[in-house]
């Protein structure tokens, strides 16, 4: 029998055809005061040769492609990762050891969109521990900076997300904690609100802003159509006027998909309200203008997911509870739904602290009617995944999952590639093969 691999493992799958890589990155470093579950991660993104760009977070020494990448004592940091097909690492930029010890670095990722020319945009924040800024950067093909965008002046807190636009843009969506705010070149803001969010355009060659607008609401996540349209999901209270929409929520803080004109013109909206916190969990883009919002409602004990479904017009097409948990996968453009329902918790010891783990999940393709098109459901034998910090993203005919595993009593950052839903309906996932 062969001996495993601790960085790169193949899924045994019925078919050859089948095979995707396994990449764990497995936490080394003696800082036990630092090292949690909580703050491993991974954000990723395929690349046009069936590669991977990966910002793999760690909060103490880790082993990554046999290099030991190490966090300096900072807590939380960030290093971006180049895979091939195979899973095997091409290059690592460890961001901390980059800066140096003590100086501010890319502290957390939240979005990956791999580009064209085999680089991509990376949105997140950075700083050196405590209050965080946004950051936006572009790498190349070899993870090298093209350029970087950061708030020339800032309150406590400010955080980015971004999405590539058909234009050959970034749109990005930001919010910044109560007090000053400036993007590079634009005038300051001012607010004294809890979070307030805005909507900016940055070049992709120059990383210039090219316009921003605030926008009502505490914007979360966004998504661009192919025409330009930019969809946000956020949560506001009591109520939300975007365009000629007036949106009215329930005592607790409510759930909402706006829709904004490629120059960020406020468009309309809709919202979701429940007698408990509301959050959106993601929004996906349909065929003919329509779009589809996950939403979850409740505390941890008690939520409940649901998928809602809307046409061109934002009138409601469906509505289809999925149970406890659910995680929405992030695909390029128009198409199909994809949803990863995980199975059953179960408790899983990490350093002395009990995390939620899962060991299967099932994927499904919905469509935009609501249908379940397709299904697959996938086992991990030998570890959980933390249902706390788990990706899906959709990718062609793959689907990739990322996030935090639980082996034995450590926690590493992994990132695997499966065959998107078809038939069979059912497929058993076995760690094995050796690289």
């Amino acid at each position: 029998m062969h001996r495993l691999l601790p960085l790169a493992l193949l899924f045994a799958v019925p078919s050859a055809a089948s095979a995707q890589p396994f990449f764990r990155a497995p936490i080394v470093g003696q800082s036990a005061a630092l090292v949690s579950a909580n703050h491993h991660d991974t954000v990723a993104d395929a690349t046009a040769d069936g590669g991977t760009i990966a910002a793999v977070h760690f909060d103490s020494d880790v082993v990554i492609g046999g290099r030991t990448l190490r966090s300096l004592d900072a807590g939380r940091t960030v290093a971006l990762v180049r895979l091939d097909r195979a899973g095997r690492v091409l290059w690592a930029r460890a961001f901390a050891e980059e800066a140096g010890a003590g100086r501010p670095h890319v502290r957390a990722v939240g979005r990956v969109d791999t580009l064209a020319d085999g680089g991509a945009l990376i949105a997140g924040t950075f700083g050196a521990g405590g209050d965080e800024q946004g950051v936006l950067m572009r790498v190349d093909a070899q993870g090298r900076t093209a350029w970087s965008l950061q708030p020339t002046a800032t309150s406590d807190y400010s955080r980015f997300v971004a999405a590539p636009s058909p234009s050959g843009t970034a749109v990005v969506l930001g919010h910044y904690f109560r007090g000053r705010f400036q993007l590079p070149g634009l005038p300051e803001w001012s607010s004294q609100q809890r979070f307030t969010s805005f909507l900016a355009e940055v070049d992709l060659a120059s990383g210039q802003v090219r316009w921003a607008r605030r926008i009502l609401g505490e914007g979360r996540t966004l998504d661009v159509a192919s025409d330009g349209t930019i969809f946000v999901a956020g949560q506001f209270q009591r109520q939300l006027r975007v365009g000629r929409s007036l949106v009215r929520g329930g005592g607790e803080r409510s759930a909402f998909v706006a829709r904004y004109a490629p120059d960020g013109t406020p468009r309309d909206a809709v919202g979701y309200s429940t007698p408990a916190e509301d959050h959106p969990r993601g929004v996906a883009l349909t065929p003919g203008g329509g779009f589809a919002v996950l939403v979850s409602s409740g505390a941890a004990a008690s939520e409940r997911y649901e998928l809602l479904g809307f046409d061109a017009e934002a009138q409601p097409t469906f509505r289809q509870p999925l149970g406890p948990r659910a995680l929405l996968a992030r695909s390029g453009g128009e198409g199909p739904v994809l949803v990863a329902i995980p199975g059953a918790l179960r408790r899983a010891s990490i350093r002395g602290r009990t995390y939620d783990v899962v060991d299967e999940l099932e994927l499904v393709h919905v469509s935009a009617q609501g249908t379940a098109v397709s299904r697959r459901a996938i086992r991990f034998p030998g570890v959980g995944l933390l249902a706390r910090s788990l990706h899906a993203r959709g990718a062609g005919s793959r689907v990739g999952l990322s996030g935090a595993l639980a082996s034995g009593s450590g926690s590493e950052s992994f990132q695997v590639w499966l065959d998107a839903p078809a038939p069979p309906p059912s497929v058993v996932a076995s760690l094995g093969a050796v690289l």
